[in-house]
């Protein structure tokens, strides 16, 4: 009955949840457009949260009432004035009832939250959730039951957790042309509580029967020994839908409705199943339909256990099932039964509850979400440094354990915040404990095994509004709405006549004038709620719900806690549920995920780990956290260690402002030089952080009124993350060492040239933060284009007091004479002219700034002369070769040299990377290594601070040099490499640390070693590999890096080689190709001949390794 598929998942059109309350809907309505704003719903979806026109109309009233208010809304939104069919013809609508109160979690089944997170790779594009039932069940019926399904109306129940296998795929030829009810293999036992079909011919349904008997069961039994077992998914297509919805103007059926609400008819239930579905059933007939006798129901007994008390009422139900027979039969119903699947109905038992938590998902793990036992939790330890003690096959939901508390194996805990030296028994289940719940109870408390406890806020009249809480304690084996006078009845595990004989408490005064035959534990009422006498004692009283499960933890006297108890206003769990305070119950899950997602952000960045954090910024700006996570950030980096830490929490505090701002506010990426922000600015950049944060927030507090606003805010907060990282690359300057050597005339040129390099594979990781959060390893070689080294610089001193730069590009040049420092103050404007030579004049302070002394009195006093100083670069502008990095590299030698002074190798890769960050311009160390170093290499450095880089050579054979040199083909893409943002945006995705990019970043370090192993080994086409790895590694790291007409070019030549991939960090620039033959440059041309872009121009270069490095001499003047 199904196939396998890929197919996308079905886009709803309108989601409909029903429920019973007017508040309730209210509250969902508010919570379902939060999940919607966080990304889990589709942005144009309808959402309606409705409740039912009147209590007890059952679940095909709620359906048909549903189905009416969303074609209302749906033909408002198309403009129609009235109700109007066509709006349904290509529609998807998903209707979810409620249901029942549920005891363990108190927002509903609906919002049970699960063991489960979203998987990271789902994280990306979405914000931090615990997942809940509602996760599960739409992620089943949308990705899984109806794919490729036509438009039409699915209904589906709450009360229930299916899992389903990810290729179950449902042939809808063969099941859309009337209803569908999908349907999951289960046992005769099992189904005794249930639901079952009896399927015919091509799955057409003959009957549906509701708690049969063992014999009725197995007359439904399929080949593999199972029955099918309704599973509360139904398939409507859209014909039959517009029937249905024609129920709103026939009498009795349109007291299902508000219309029949609003006109006065008396309300009527009806099942979906037992009355709607069962008319459509083949061997049921109208005489046995029409009378009730067949009805689950409705009509002799509800499953509510109320029964229609007159004559009139039989009447009336008899009238509505009648109309349903007339409009409905004929329709086709067929069953769909899903082979892999498993359906579980979620009982209210806390055993029922137990085992499915411990077990929800683990069939998911396929999806968007993964089991996980502990589900954002925070595991404090208290003032004595003791730990919690919490057994690993126990499941933990969006809780705090904090040191001294132990809770038992196989237990669940969910919503708590469990404080104190108190241990829970095994197979407990603690559901909404607060911190002050246990307060009263003495050190060293142990409760017994097996014991439910559960907290919740309810409202009650005359309580002047404000929310009381309560708490409720039974036996994990205590059913809860059998008889007590049951022999299986059970209080806390143990016979009834345990707690009365043992508390001299009376039945009576349990169940205050409930018959005997309708008494159980579910209306008991057991549980104090206000003790009048207590009133000015704080949290008094609290462990007498302990001493009624006699547990005998208490230390205060039976009987005073007797009277205590007799004189307390006491509820039922059947009161509480009803009385339940929804939205203080959701504010209270809610602040414990604010408080445990807090925890994790400041453990993450003071300890520098590797957590995604976006997903819980991105929250908390939805959830109406975001100021008090604003705090948090500011507090985290105005104390952090390093400017590291401090730095990447600026970039956090840019991801909370963005996802304050929204979507239409704007790109993240602008200008961030407002004058307004600068004092912080200077604050940062003399190390004085805490005085810096807090300016910073002073100045944020003025641009929190309007998106574009906190837009702008965001990318200041990035300019002062790129001032703590710079100010942490700087931590360099250490290893920037100078010797003085033998002096160069006045007139002398030193002339210092040196080769570009090709980056093999690692970049990216050299790229700070990343190079010193994580370390970085690269691999590249000096390589020469037609034979000649591609940057120079020439240096001599002059007679004139000033400083002369000469920037020459082709057959042009640009001359700046700096006559007044004033005229070298913009060297951090990378855009200024000459900007990069006078940041090097500045950094070898041949130049201080600022300084009270003038240019020319500077130059005097240390030199008695001026500098003209003339700078090439011959490689093509955007080329991708590292070229501007290395110039930095050549002008510092030939400055340093001319100065009388020399540094190592070494030295003068840590003095470019101090140069970049005076300019501003960021970038990584791989460059400078590349062209400064000769040949083959493989530079390093650690995740630590300062940044340190060590090179090491690669030693090829003569073979391996020779066969490299043959087939090493280089050519110009015609594209200019357009780098603009491509830095900003890999560094503010490394700083949010998603998975994917982390992975990668590790990856790129473990290719450059593979890499640099398969050079020495002489592997020349496992080489290539690594350099095609490494290029995917790279349009990964920096997507759009790799623009359509480049990576076709790169797709042509890719049969004729090992590897190939663009240099440097992509968007156009060269390419090289490693080919698999020796001598192939004519071959790649013609293949190129036949892509090239006619606007575009590709031409080929003689390259060739560079064995030199970086070359200084000295040259008398010419004559």
């Amino acid at each position: 009955m199904a196939t396998a598929g890929g197919e996308a998942r079905k886009q709803w059109t309108a989601i409909v949840l029903t429920c019973q309350s007017k508040t309730g809907a209210h509250i969902y309505q508010k919570e379902l457009e939060i999940h919607q704003s966080k990304g889990f719903l589709d942005r144009d979806v309808l959402l309606l949260t409705l409740e039912d026109p009147k209590a007890r109309i059952g679940s095909g009233g709620a359906t048909i009432n549903a189905l009416l208010v969303v074609t209302e809304h749906l033909s408002a939104k198309a403009g129609y004035e009235t109700l109007t069919l066509s709006v349904l013809d290509n529609a998807n609508i998903l209707i979810m009832h409620m249901g029942r109160d549920f005891p363990f979690s108190s927002c509903g089944r609906f919002f049970n939250t699960l063991p489960g997170k979203h998987t990271e790779e789902s994280k990306e594009h979405l914000c931090d959730c615990i997942v809940s039932n509602f996760d599960l069940l739409l992620d089943v019926v949308s990705n899984k039951l109806s794919v490729n399904a036509p438009p039409g109306v699915w209904v589906c129940s709450t009360d229930m957790m299916l899992t389903v296998s990810p290729d179950t795929r449902i042939n809808w030829k063969q099941f859309s042309d009337g209803i569908a009810m999908l349907l999951f293999h289960g046992d005769v036992e099992y189904a005794k509580d249930h639901g079952v079909v009896k399927l015919g011919d091509e799955g057409r349904v003959q009957d549906i029967i509701f708690r049969g008997t063992s014999d009725i069961i197995k007359t439904c039994t399929l080949e593999n020994g199972k029955v099918p077992l309704v599973s509360g998914v139904v398939y409507i297509n859209i014909p039959v839908a517009e029937k249905i919805l024609s129920f709103h103007v026939y009498a009795p059926l349109d007291a299902c409705t508000y219309y029949g609400l609003d006109t006065g008819a008396e309300p009527i239930q009806l099942s979906l199943f037992f009355d709607i579905l069962l008319s459509l059933a083949e061997d049921v007939t109208e005489s046995d339909f029409v009378c009730g006798e067949r009805s689950g129901s409705y009509g002799h007994s509800t499953s509510m256990g109320t029964e229609c008390s007159s004559k009139d009422e039989m009447a009336l139900m008899r009238g509505a099932r009648a109309k349903l027979w007339k409009i409905l039969r004929g329709v086709s119903l067929k069953g769909v039964v899903i082979e892999k699947g498993e359906f579980d109905y979620m009982q209210p038992s806390a055993e029922c509850y137990r085992r499915q938590m411990r077990g929800s998902i683990t069939s998911s793990t396929t999806g968007p979400f993964e089991l996980c036992v502990h589900t954002h939790v925070c595991f404090h330890k208290n003032n004595q440094g003791v730990n919690p003690n919490v057994d690993l096959s126990s499941v933990v939901v969006n809780s705090i354990i904090e040191g001294g508390v132990n809770v038992g194996k196989e237990s669940v805990v969910s919503h708590c915040h469990l404080q104190g030296n108190l241990s829970f028994g095994s197979g407990s289940v603690l559901a909404g404990i607060a911190a002050s719940d246990f307060k009263s109870l003495p050190p060293g408390t142990v409760l017994h095994d097996d014991l439910c406890i559960l907290g919740y806020k309810v409202s009650l009249p005359g309580l002047r509004g404000e929310s009381q809480r309560v708490l409720v304690v039974f036996g994990i084996h205590d059913e809860l709405q059998i008889p007590a006078s049951s022999p299986n009845s059970s209080y806390c595990n143990k016979p009834w006549k345990v707690l009365f004989g043992g508390t001299g408490i009376n039945p009576e005064e349990v169940w205050i004038g409930v018959p005997e035959e309708q008494r159980s534990l579910y209306n008991a009422k057991l549980f104090p709620v206000v003790r009048p006498f207590d009133v000015l004692l704080e949290d008094a009283g609290k462990d007498d719900m302990l001493w009624l499960a006699s547990t005998g933890v208490s230390d205060i006297p039976d009987r005073q806690v007797l009277n205590r108890w007799r004189s307390s206003l006491r509820l039922s769990l059947k009161d509480i549920l009803n009385a339940v305070d929804m939205s203080a119950e959701f504010a209270w899950r809610k602040k414990l995920w604010f408080e445990i997602g807090k925890t994790e952000v400041e453990e993450t960045l003071k300890n520098c780990e590797s957590n995604c954090l976006v997903p819980f910024f991105k929250s908390c700006g939805k959830e109406g956290f975001a100021m008090q996570i604003l705090e948090v950030l500011d507090e985290v980096a105005s104390s952090a260690s390093s400017p590291g830490v401090a730095a990447r929490t600026l970039a956090c505090i840019a991801d909370v402002l963005g996802a304050m701002a929204g979507e239409r506010a704007g790109l993240r990426s602008g200008p961030a030089r407002n004058e307004s922000w600068m004092h912080a600015f200077e604050l940062l950049d003399k190390g004085e952080i805490s005085l810096g944060i807090k300016a910073l927030a002073r100045e944020r507090s003025k641009w929190l009124d309007r998106p574009h606003l906190l837009i702008r805010a965001a990318r200041h907060y990035e300019g002062a993350e790129q001032v703590l990282r710079r100010r942490a690359v700087l931590t360099a300057r250490q290893f920037f060492q100078t010797e003085c050597c033998e002096p160069v005339p006045k007139g002398h040129w030193v002339i210092a040239e040196a080769p570009a390099r090709i980056d093999l594979s690692g970049g990216w990781s050299d790229t700070p933060p990343i190079t010193y959060e994580q370390g970085g390893a690269v691999l590249n070689v000096a390589v020469k284009l037609n034979g000649q080294k591609v940057t120079k610089a020439k240096v001599r001193k002059i007679s004139k007091l000033e400083i002369v730069l000469v920037i020459h590009s082709g057959e042009h040049s640009v001359r700046v004479v700096c006559s007044e420092l004033m005229h070298l103050e913009n060297y951090t404007q990378p855009n200024a002219p000459g900007a990069l030579l006078k940041a090097c004049f500045c950094l070898l302070d041949i130049v201080t700034l600022p300084s009270s002394e003038k240019l020319s009195e500077q130059l005097n006093r240390k030199y008695q002369a001026g500098f003209e100083l003339h700078t090439w670069s011959t490689a093509p502008q955007g080329s991708g070769l590292g070229t501007s990095s290395i110039l930095a590299g050549v002008i510092l030698a030939a400055l340093l040299r001319v100065t009388d002074r020399t540094a190592s190798m070494d030295s003068l890769i840590h003095a470019v990377m101090i140069v970049e960050q005076m300019l501003t311009t960021g970038g990584g160390w791989q460059d400078n290594v590349g062209g400064l170093i000769p040949g083959f290499k493989i530079a390093r450095s650690q995740a630590s601070l300062p940044l340190k880089v060590e090179t090491e050579k690669v030693e090829l054979s003569g073979k391996t040099v020779d066969e490299i040199a043959k087939r090493l083909v280089c050519f110009y893409s015609g594209r200019t490499r357009l780098a603009k943002n491509l830095l900003q945006n890999v560094v503010r995705n490394w700083y949010a640390r998603f998975s994917q990019i982390t992975n990668n970043a590790r990856n790129l370090i473990n290719n450059a070693e593979e890499a640099a192993k398969a050079l020495r080994e002489g592997n020349i086409e496992k080489f290539g590999a690594c350099w095609t790895c490494y290029r995917h590694q790279k349009a990964l790291m920096a997507p759009g890096s790799e623009p359509k007409a480049i990576k076709d070019l790169l797709e042509a030549v890719e049969p004729l080689s090992y590897g190939q991939a663009m240099s440097g960090a992509g968007g156009g620039g060269f390419i090289f190709v490693l080919t698999k033959e020796p001598n192939m440059v004519d071959k790649v041309k013609a293949v190129i001949k036949k892509m090239k872009p006619s606007d575009e121009t590709v031409a080929f270069y003689d390259v060739s390794v560079d064995w030199e490095g970086l070359t200084l001499r000295v040259e008398e003047p010419s004559q």
